[in-house]
């Protein structure tokens, strides 16, 4: 659950960096106070630079902390600037920088220290506030979302991408985040992406094992409930169970496929699967946990040396 409620934060950080007025009125001082302190309650630490403008507020230098002492793991978030401009009708607009750095640094006890950073990117994004505080909607669209490695040290030593990558994307995206806060704090979000494409290669030179993963996925869509409660603690998952977490929601995409292949001393193993719609309806809270899996039109190819032959198959 710890990790749910991690995902919660990364993903209300993803939504509000991604228009709908309300009757409201809301300050540029507003949404980013609102915005600090959700970060902070989800267990960042937060700096910046604050400069009042004659429309509205400038935040630079923003760095945004996470730290887990029991991966003894760092996740940095920098943002280079934030722009809340008051658009006269009570709504912010919000304006990120194309590019934002996530450096991710871990040592669990035991296992070889790991560096990355990964691109956090934008192009066309379109951010509007409106409500007030305490209760505000975050409405947002993006020609294109996207997460690449651009970083990666194992013990120090630095891996060229072309040993290891990994990029995300995701195309034509919109979607609305709604931030009720009260004695907790609840989050209604929806989002769809018309597409989404992504590709993971990883080769070991010193042994010639590698890696790879690329696919795509057509009509996207996540819709949930979340209630947070007050004072729960990011890494003490029973303070949720007790103080009354709840989520609730459906995901899914309408097609998608994926080639893979991993090669070993024995030989490569590769195929492809074939999909067309998937759902998946989720309720969790402090004493049950229902999901529901439906999906159509299933495929997948697998040949490799360890089989006898070619295996495919097929379901509606």
């Amino acid at each position: 659950m710890r990790r749910i409620a991690r995902f919660s934060s990364c993903s209300m950080l993803a939504l509000a960096v991604s228009g709908g007025p309300g009757f409201a009125e809301v300050t540029a001082p507003q949404v980013w106070n609102g915005l600090e302190a959700a970060l902070q309650g989800f267990g960042y630490s937060v700096t910046a630079t604050e400069t009042p403008t004659g429309d509205g507020l400038d935040v630079t230098d923003v760095v945004m902390r996470f730290d887990a002492p029991e991966d003894n793991a760092t996740v940095e978030i920098s943002i280079e600037s934030i722009d809340f401009v008051e658009n006269g009708d009570g709504t912010v607009s919000m304006t990120f920088p194309a590019s934002m750095p996530i450096s991710i640094d871990a040592a669990p006890e035991g296992e070889e220290a790991v560096m990355m950073v990964l691109d956090y990117g934008n192009e066309g994004l379109e951010l509007l506030v409106s409500g007030e505080p305490g209760n505000m909607t975050y409405t947002y669209s993006a020609a294109q979302l996207s997460l690449s490695l651009t970083e990666f040290e194992i013990d120090g030593t630095p891996v060229p991408r072309e040993e290891a990558r990994f990029d995300f994307i995701l195309d034509d995206v919109g979607g609305s985040t709604v931030a009720v806060t009260t004695s907790g704090t609840d989050l209604t979000q929806n989002v769809q992406a018309a597409a989404a494409r992504y590709d993971f290669a990883f080769n070991d030179p010193e042994s010639d094992d590698a890696a790879l993963v690329s696919g795509s996925m057509d009509g996207l869509f996540v819709s949930s409930a979340t209630v947070l409660p007050e004072g729960f603690d990011p890494n003490d998952p029973q303070s949720l169970a007790a103080g009354g977490f709840s989520a609730e929601g459906s995901m899914g995409y309408t097609g998608g496929e994926m080639q893979f292949a991993a090669t070993e001393e024995a030989g490569t193993t590769s195929g492809t699967t074939r999909t067309g719609s998937v759902r998946v309806d989720f309720a969790m809270d402090s004493s049950r946990l229902r999901y529901d899996v439906r999906a159509t039109e299933q495929a997948f190819s697998l040949s490799g040396p360890e089989l006898p032959l070619p295996v495919d198959v097929s379901m509606n």
